[in-house]
């Protein structure tokens, strides 16, 4: 039988809280995580929560951690999360970027040190419900290698699947224009959920560690991914790096990789 959202949004919350998680971060992800399966999106949806848990429990995100936010110029604001997963950093950030966004008619928001386990919608039609047209950037672990590559081997993966998300407002009843993409020509949890209903690749996903051509999940996932649109798609990609890691100071897609040699998680 489906659940409901709201008994998705409860699972969720008891879930995170009993991986010690505090109550505002727990309701915030819960949030997220219900709002991907009420809008058809499953590779974001109940499938991210073992994520989310284990991280909490092994330590990789922090439970306890409060978001801290730092004054910049008048139109820049950035959340330290302090390890913490991104929704509740999110929420603490998003009000404040819009107020200035607002008052100097442009704004930026960067967050650091923070676990990103989902969607960028999220971000963007908070800011379109409001009137304003937003851009959400994110590199990633580093799963994507540079189109051409001959190799599929962890020394070949230099981008994320590096997502990017885009928000404009209409009139009402009209509801926000929202589209949000990998910069790989599939997100790698379409890849998961492909492995896991027995489904094949589209043409053009991914190459196996040896450098073949792959429509086997498993292979994928065990080799590299490929960019969308051949050249065009990895240069989206590479843009997204300099973007966040380049502007924010946090770490490149490569260096996340070379951080965490758990090739269980994303």
């Amino acid at each position: 039988m489906r659940r409901s959202i709201g008994e998705i949004d409860s699972l969720c919350r008891a879930a995170l809280r009993a991986s010690g998680l505090f109550d505002a971060s727990a309701a915030a992800t819960a949030r997220t995580i219900a709002a991907a399966e009420r809008d058809g999106c499953q590779s974001h949806g109940l499938f991210r929560l073992a994520g989310y848990c284990n991280a909490l429990r092994s330590g990789k995100a922090s439970a306890t951690a409060r978001p801290v936010v730092h004054e910049g110029a008048p139109s820049a604001v950035r959340v330290d999360a302090q390890r913490g997963l991104a929704p509740h950093a999110l929420e603490v950030g998003l009000p404040e970027l819009a107020a200035r966004a607002k008052r100097q008619g442009v704004a930026v928001l960067s967050l650091s040190n923070v676990f990103h386990f989902s969607a960028l919608w999220h971000e963007v039609e908070w800011l379109a419900d409001r009137g304003l047209v937003a851009l959400a950037f994110l590199n990633t672990k580093a799963f994507v290698t540079h189109f051409g590559s001959r190799d599929g081997g962890p020394d070949s993966l230099i981008y994320g699947t590096n997502p990017m998300a885009f928000g404009f407002p209409r009139s009402a009843p009209e509801l926000p224009l929202i589209f949000d993409q990998a910069s790989a020509m599939m997100a790698r949890g379409e890849i998961s959920l492909a492995e896991q209903r027995g489904e094949r690749l589209p043409d053009g996903c991914a190459i196996d560690r040896d450098g073949r051509p792959t429509d086997e999940p498993a292979a994928a996932l065990g080799g590299a991914q490929l960019p969308f649109g051949r050249h065009k798609g990895a240069c989206v990609a590479m843009m997204v790096e300099l973007l966040v890691a380049g502007m924010s100071g946090g770490p490149f897609s490569f260096d996340v990789r070379a951080q965490d040699v758990d090739e269980s998680s994303a």
